[in-house]
Parts: C-alpha cells; structure tokens; sequence
C-alpha cells in the first residue's frame, strides 16, 4: 500500500510541477520531476511504513493500525496539496486540509481493510509499470532525440574548431589579476590572456543573468530579444537566431551546462539551440531537493540549522566530468560547449582551501546570500570577508578552467580549440552604496572579462582597450567559421585585433528594466536605467529622466557625477545622441511588456 500511495502521490505531484511552471507560478523544474517526485515519494512512504509496521507489529493494536494509514496518508498528501495549493492558502490551512483529506482515507481503509490491501496489491505492478514507462520514455525520449539529431548533422569544415565559452557567472574584471587585481586570484586565466586577446573594456548588455545570457547567445540587446525577468521566456522566439542553432546548420554538436540553474535553465527558452542541456538534477540531492518535500526542507528546516549555500548547489567540480563525459571520444563532428559556472556568485562560499586562501579568517563569507538574507549594513570587516571569499572563489574556479582543459587536451582530438571567457555581470561591493547585482549600471555590475584564446588564429599577448559589448560574441564566433553567412547584428571583434583597422564602432549599450517590487533603495525601483559606455566616460540614464557621467580618465571608480559640468558637454551630447539613436526600441519594448 505505501509504495503504490508513493508513487501516485508522486505522479500526481510531478504533474503539479509541471502546470505550475508552465503557469509561471512555479520555477527551477523541469519534465524530469514527474518520474522524480515519484521515486522520492515511494522512497519516503516505503521507508514510514517500514517503520509503522515494526511498531505494530509489537503493539498489535488495530487501533495502531489505523494511526499508522492516517500517517501514511498524511504523507502521501501532503507534498501534492503543499506545491499545488501554496499560491492560495496558507500553510496551516494546507495543513488542516491535508489532515481532513486523510482522516477520511483512513476511514474508507478501515471500512473493509483486506479488500483495501489486496486492491492496493494489484495495483502495485499497474503503478510501478506506469512509473518506470514514463521514466523510459523521457530518458529514453532526450537521448533519442539527442542522437538523432546529431546524426541528421551537415558535414562540417574539416578545419572548424571546437568551441569552449565560459561565463564565469557573478565575476567582474577588475578582480582577475590580468586585469590589474592586487591579489593572485586568476593565475589560469592570466596564462590565457596571455596567449590571446585581452579586451580591457568589456561590458555586459545586463547586471544580471536573463537578459545578459540571452545576448551572448543571440548577439542581440535585451530590447531586441526581449528577455527580462517577467519575460524570461522570449529567447524561445524564432525569429531570431541563437548561436547552437547557427553552429548546428555549420555541423558543430552543441551542449550546454548550467551551474545558474534559476536562471541559465531550460524552463526560461534557453535549451534551444542545444541538443543537449544540463541544468537540474545533477544529483540525486537534487533531485530531491525539487520535490516538494526537498523544497519544503530547504525553505523551513536548513535554515534554521544554519545551513546557508543553495540546495545542492552545482558547483565548477560537477560540471567538468559532465562536460567530458558527453564529448566522449566523438571527434567526427566539432562541439560547442557552452558552460556557466556559479560558484563566483553569492552566497561566497566556495570549498576550502579556497574559501580562507586570501582570508585570516578561516571561514570568511557566507554574510550575502540573495535567497536568505541580504544585510542592510555591514561592518568594514564584515564586507572585507566576503571579498576575501569572493576572491577565493575566483581562485577556485580558475583552478577548474585548467582541470576542464587539461581534459580536453587529453581528448587529444585533431580539432583546434577556440576558448572564450567572459562573465555575464559583475558584483558589487558598496562601491555605491550597493551590495551582489540587478540594482544599477555602475561599473562594477557591468565590467565583465573577455579574453579570446586560439594559438595559431588569435594574436597572442593582445590587450584591446576599446569598449566592447558581450553581445559581440556570437558574431565573433561565427566570424571564425568563415563563410558569407552573417546571421548576428553586432561586429565581430576581429576587427579589433586585424591590421584592417576599427572604422566606425558604436559605444556598447546596457540596459536595465523597471522591476518595481525590488527595494526603494535601488534605482531599478523607480524605472529603467540606460547606459553608455565610450572610452573616456561613462554615461547613465535613470528613469524618471535624469542622467550621470563619469570621467574614466580621471575617475574610474565612479565616483564624481559631472553631468552638469561645461566641460563634458560634448560626452553629454554625445551619451544622448547614442540613446535617441535607440529610443524607439526602447518605447516598443516597453509597450510589448
């Protein structure tokens, strides 16, 4: 009786999750939980009547009985009606409800309980066989549809690459050493910047996830894809083009690996172009971490035990052995591997020796956490900590980029390698008053590493000054595989690094939209927020109108607003000149939203 309750249950709950996510109500969840749900709910029945039984079976009381199939009801129930009802009531209501629903299970069982328990038996190979079907088709289904379509692939040029991108989620440049950090935090990537191209300038189109993943995907700005956090969704729009789906008409497999799992995800449109993808359940912790039950334990109980990082949070050590476990020994067609490693973003706390390497502290970090708690004020010492560990993190992730090549060079595959790393936005640090991302277009929200790596095809030991856009990445790439296709707005950056010279190079833009449930004290609150990046100023544009400057030359911290200065008046009309150049597909964004 427990397991088939178990697995129904979890059936039942699977198909909860799913409506929900498709309703936008529910996130971080995808098809996989129906089969999930149900193992982990058989999994916890089985093991409650195991132990309802051994106490029965001392006490022999039918009136124990009774108590043990209420108890068992109550938690077969309970995760279906707590996920499928918490948008609408309260959690005691929840509860009182549940209780309601399995008194009168227990009393339906108790009316004629050997009939209930041979029904319950037949039943069993019924609902196990429906369970491990549905399990069979959707693994089944994925590798399948996996397979086929790599071998449905063009025939690639024998001399395209293998391409590596890496977004190093949450890092902003001026914490690497190549970019003139103090501290040693990036040894492997310095060596890599060493041997390619370096652009001092770099800048996300967002200072946050969404929309930044999708422009370097898409080479477009997030008023043209769309993706903003209440339309996180619009990348799965045809009428553009993505990257994977660019290379795939080229031959290349692609596949991609998120560490940013809430928002780097399939449920937000990003698989596409990809045929394979890897963002949840990347353990069985996580995968019961998604279950109702995982997701009640993590809201209400691991808090309270002070357990502070994400749920079983994805870190740079379990990507790696997925990414060379699907390159396999398959050389016939190039890759595309598109990895985001989130272990740079907070909660700061990366695996030691790591998390104390620049700290006298020797568990430095762990104060800022976006899903818990973010402090309103925090002591000098405090927030030096969570650099400290902010920077350990770093070094961490730093170390795995060179496991991760070390293990692509033993693949000893016959293809060059082109390696792209970059960060999707930077962090702050109060620098302005600011902690962590999403709030503002300061320079250290946006400031992000791109560093271009291919001996033989890259100029080695370039450092490009002028400001540039993540968004050009895509058409950089694709600029590599030569051909007259040009499927991606921005320029490609080779321009940059050519004898052929720059000509005319458009400011890179960034953006941010009106998120008015964010606190009063952040900018972003009260409207949208524009920016201009040129190589002596910076220039943003808040909502309700109003603008900032910054000197660069004089003050790259950002300091000092000059917008009301003489002497910037030709920076100034120039910032606006390149706003109004965009203005319309500012207006028409914002009406389609």
């Amino acid at each position: 009786m427990a397991v088939v309750l178990g697995l129904v249950s979890g059936l039942v709950e699977g198909l909860f999750h799913i409506a929900l996510q498709r309703l936008n109500i529910l996130e971080n969840v995808w098809y996989e939980i129906v089969w999930i749900a149900a193992f982990f709910n058989a999994l916890a029945l089985a093991t409650a009547a195991l132990v309802l039984g051994a106490i029965a079976a001392r006490t022999g009381s039918t009136r124990f009985r009774s108590f043990a199939v209420f108890s068992l009801a109550i938690v077969a129930v309970l995760p279906c009606l707590a996920l499928g009802l918490k948008e609408w009531m309260k959690p005691y209501a929840i509860l009182i409800l549940t209780v309601g629903l399995a008194t009168a299970f227990t009393r339906w069982f108790d009316r004629h309980p050997d009939r209930r328990l041979a029904l319950f038996r037949r039943s069993l190979p019924w609902v196990a066989a429906l369970t491990v079907l549905i399990f069979a088709a959707m693994q089944g289904g994925f590798w399948m549809t996996e397979r086929m379509a790599v071998r449905n692939l063009p025939a690639p040029d024998p001399g395209a690459p293998n391409i590596l991108v890496i977004v190093i989620d949450a890092l902003r440049a001026d914490h690497l050493s190549s970019y003139g950090y103090s501290r040693a935090t990036s040894p492997n990537i310095d060596r890599l910047a060493a041997e390619g191209v370096l652009f001092e300038r770099a800048f996300s189109t967002a200072s946050y996830t969404l929309p930044s993943h999708a422009s370097i995907l898409t080479g477009l700005y997030p008023r043209q894809h769309g993706v903003e956090w209440l339309t996180s969704k619009a990348i799965s729009n045809p009428a553009f083009p993505t990257l994977g789906e660019v290379l795939q008409r080229r031959g290349y497999r692609t596949a991609a690996f998120s560490g940013n799992t809430f928002w780097f995800a399939r449920e937000h449109g990003f698989g596409r172009g990809f045929h394979h993808f890897e963002d949840y359940f990347h353990n069985v912790t996580d995968m019961f971490m998604r279950t109702s039950y995982g997701r009640m334990l993590t809201r209400f109980v691991m808090p309270r035990l002070g357990y502070d990082d994400i749920a079983a949070r994805k870190h740079a050590t379990d990507t790696n052995p997925a990414v060379l476990s699907w390159l396999g020994k398959d050389d016939a067609n190039p890759f595309f591997v598109f990895i985001n490693y989130m272990d740079v973003h907070d909660p700061y706390l990366p695996p030691q020796p790591y998390r104390s390497k620049f700290s006298k502290n020797p568990e430095p970090g762990g104060l800022i956490n976006w899903q818990l708690h973010m402090p309103s004020n925090l002591t000098a010492d405090q927030l030096q900590s969570e650099t400290d560990a902010y920077d350990g993190a770093i070094a961490y992730v730093d170390d795995q980029i060179d496991v991760l090549l070390k293990g692509l060079q033993q693949r000893q595959s016959s293809r060059p390698l082109l390696v792209v790393i970059t960060s999707d936005h930077g962090e702050e640090f109060k620098e302005h008053g600011n902690l962590a991302h999403g709030h503002t277009l300061y320079r250290e929200t946006i400031h992000v590493p791109l560093i271009f790596w291919q001996p033989g095809r890259v100029p080695q030991g370039l450092r490009v000054s002028l400001p540039v856009s993540n968004s050009e990445i895509a058409s950089t790439i694709t600029e590599f595989l030569g051909g007259s296709e040009r499927p991606f707005a921005g320029p490609p950056l080779q321009a940059l690094w050519s004898t052929k010279g720059t000509g005319r190079w458009d400011y890179p833009l960034a953006e941010l939209h009106h998120r008015p449930w964010a606190e009063n004290k952040y900018p972003v609150h009260y409207g949208s927020l524009e920016s201009v990046m040129a190589p002596d100023w910076h220039c943003i544009q808040y909502e309700p109108p109003r603008l900032e400057l910054f000197d660069w030359t004089n003050d790259f911290a950002e300091n000092n607003n000059l917008a009301d200065k003489p002497e910037m008046a030709h920076a100034l009309a120039q910032c606006r000149t390149r706003l109004d150049s965009t203005e319309n597909g500012v207006a028409n964004k914002h009406q389609s939203n």
